[in-house]
């Protein structure tokens, strides 16, 4: 008999455990899992973090771009300056080099203006005199002469005076522009 009893309380226990097992299985069933949700809202934020270091990513890169090109365009500003500031040197000397090149031209054109009149001044006298031949010999001696051996004066030519025009001929023939 307390062998029968045991199985019937054991029986009974598990006939309660049963029941037990049963509702709670309904329970769980019927209630959702809060550790889903939590793993699930979890994950969103994971996902939003990664996206706003993508965005932050490149965000620098395009800042760290903007940088590079802004620092490129100084360079090339620096450089441009520099070119501006040489050209700017070479212009003022070509400037000062013009000015002393024409305050020379200016001094050799006074010169030869009071050349002239000296020389006019000498072919109105009446004590100065020029043998024309005398220079043509002269000129035509010299190494390169401006005077072709044709029109060189032989030595028993008549030695007449030089007057104003022919001394100006001359001195155009003598004159470097002539010479070529």
């Amino acid at each position: 008999k307390q062998w029968y009893q045991r199985r019937v309380r054991g029986v009974r226990l598990l006939a309660e455990e049963k029941c037990y097992l049963s509702t709670e299985l309904e329970r769980i069933r019927t209630t959702p899992d809060t550790r889903v949700a939590e793993l699930e809202q979890e994950l969103e934020d994971l996902r939003s973090c990664r996206t706003e270091l993508l965005q932050l990513r490149q965000e620098k890169q395009d800042a760290s771009y903007v940088n590079l090109r802004a620092s490129n365009e100084q360079n090339r500003i620096r450089d441009l300056e520099n070119r501006v500031t040489e050209l700017s040197e070479l212009v003022s000397q070509y400037d000062r080099r013009q000015q002393r090149d024409q305050t020379e031209i200016e001094r050799l054109m006074s010169r030869v203006s009071l050349l002239e009149e000296e020389g006019e001044k000498r072919a109105a006298s009446p004590n100065v005199s020029v043998n024309v031949n005398t220079v043509i010999n002269t000129v035509a001696a010299a190494p390169e002469s401006p005077m072709p051996p044709t029109h060189r004066p032989s030595a028993t030519s008549p030695t007449p005076l030089a007057t104003a025009d022919e001394m100006q001929q001359v001195k155009h023939k003598l004159s470097p522009g002539w010479l070529g």
